[in-house]
Order: C-alpha cells, then sequence, then structure tokens
C-alpha cells in the first residue's frame, strides 16, 4: 500500500510539473517593435521595443491630435495598448479612469514623473494605465495581471 501512496504520489509530481513547463511555455514573450515616428511633437524615441505574450491582433490608431495608440487584442478579451497621448491617455480607460476621479492628466508635470492609476471593473477583470515620461501604457479587461506584467517591465525606447 505504501508502495502504491508513494507511486502515485511521485507520478502526481511530475505531471505537476510537465503541466508548470506546458504553461511556461504558453506565455512565452516575442519581440515587437512599434513605430511612432510622426506620433507627437515632443517625443524623445522614434519606435518602442515590447515584449508581448503569443496570440495577439495588432491594431494602430491615430487620434485627432495626431497622437498614436497600438492596441494588442487578446483572446481573452483583454487589450494591451501603448500611445504617446500623456494627456488623456487611451480611450479605452476612459470611463475607468472616470470613475478613479481622473479624466485628464496634468501637463505640468516633468517628464521623468510616472503616474499609475489601476483599479478593478464591474466584471471583475483589471484595468491599468501608466504614463512613463512621454509614452503611456496601460491594459483594460484583464482576468490575470501578471499576463501583462512581463510586457511592461521589458519596453525599451529607440531613438
Amino acid at each position: 500500500m505504501k508502495r502504491v501512496m508513494i507511486w502515485f504520489l511521485l507520478v502526481s509530481f511530475v505531471a505537476g510539473c510537465n503541466g508548470a513547463k506546458v504553461a511556461t511555455n504558453a506565455t512565452q514573450l516575442r519581440s515587437l517593435r512599434l513605430n511612432f515616428k510622426n506620433c507627437g511633437e515632443k517625443l524623445s524615441f522614434r519606435e518602442i521595443s515590447i515584449q508581448v505574450p503569443e496570440g495577439y491582433q495588432l491594431s494602430k490608431e491615430i487620434d485627432t491630435h495626431g497622437f498614436c495608440e497600438y492596441q494588442l487584442s487578446f483572446e481573452n478579451d483583454g487589450v494591451l495598448y501603448i500611445s504617446s497621448n500623456i494627456y488623456t491617455g487611451s480611450s479605452l480607460n476612459y470611463e475607468n479612469r472616470l470613475k478613479a476621479g481622473i479624466e485628464t492628466y496634468s501637463d505640468n508635470r516633468s517628464v521623468n514623473e510616472q503616474i499609475k492609476v489601476k483599479g478593478t471593473q464591474a466584471d471583475g477583470r483589471y484595468w491599468m494605465e501608466q504614463i512613463e515620461g512621454n509614452y503611456t501604457v496601460g491594459y483594460v479587461n484583464v482576468l490575470d495581471t501578471t499576463f501583462f506584467s512581463g510586457s511592461l517591465q521589458n519596453i525599451k525606447l529607440i531613438d
């Protein structure tokens, strides 16, 4: 009986390790370069390099003021975005920001100042928006915030 129990635990442990390995591979990050040339007056970069999980659809939006926003939509309805609009952020998080009491961001701040706003949507999903100098990153409709954490930590500005 003890041998059967030990064998069962060993098989369960090995299967669990293999499952963890599959999960790690499923969230493997891939490098993506986004062109921000002509996407704002005071940008200190021309491109942004970001590591993103596989399985997204990429779209680029340009608003009426000439700011650019790249949106990466995933199958689970989560959207990761990067924008050159540091004044009003993304329209994707407009309602979430309003509920947090923020309509726009001050233009009297230092380029080195970081602003981060986050919360939970009515449906229990998460949202976040962060101003980093002269670009904005964020997400909306996210079930698990760790899904994008690696992406947001690996952003590189390219002159």
